[in-house]
C-alpha cells in the first residue's frame, strides 16, 4: 500500500471518530448525545433555541479568565483544562467502543476535551 493511501485512510479514520453532531457516547452508564454549538462539541441538553448554547460547559468555554495549565505536563491538556475549570474529566464510549474524553460540569453538561482545548489554544494566541 502506498504511503499516500495510508495517510489518506488515517485522515479519514481520524475524522470519522470525531464526536460530531448527533454522536452518542456512554458515560457512567448513561447515553449522552452530543451536538455542535458555538464551535464546541457539547451535550445536547446545552442547546436550546437557535443553536444558542446555555449550560455551564458553554459558559466555561466563553471565558478562560485566570485559567492556565502547565505546558510542560505530559498529561492530556484537555483533561488538565477540565480540572482548571472546576470540571471532571471523564471518558465516553461510542457504539463501536471508541473512547473520547469529555469535561463534566456540576450541572451535568458535557463538552469534549478536544473542542474545549482547541478553543483555549485559539484564545491564548
Amino acid at each position: 500500500m502506498s504511503a499516500t493511501l495510508v495517510s489518506l485512510l488515517s485522515l479519514v479514520a481520524c475524522f470519522a471518530a470525531d464526536p460530531g453532531s448527533g454522536a452518542t457516547y456512554r458515560i457512567d452508564g448513561k447515553e449522552i448525545r452530543f451536538v455542535e454549538a458555538e464551535g464546541l462539541t457539547v451535550s445536547s441538553g446545552c442547546v436550546a433555541v437557535a443553536k444558542k448554547c446555555s449550560c455551564r460547559a458553554c459558559e466555561a468555554a466563553r471565558s478562560f479568565e485566570g485559567v492556565s495549565i502547565a505546558s510542560n505536563d505530559d498529561r492530556n491538556p484537555g483533561a488538565l483544562l477540565c480540572r482548571a475549570l472546576g470540571a471532571l474529566s471523564v471518558v465516553g464510549l461510542d457504539a463501536r467502543g471508541n473512547e473520547r474524553g469529555f469535561c463534566r460540569f456540576r450541572d451535568e453538561s458535557f463538552v469534549s476535551n478536544g473542542s474545549l482545548y482547541a478553543r483555549f489554544k485559539k484564545r491564548r494566541r
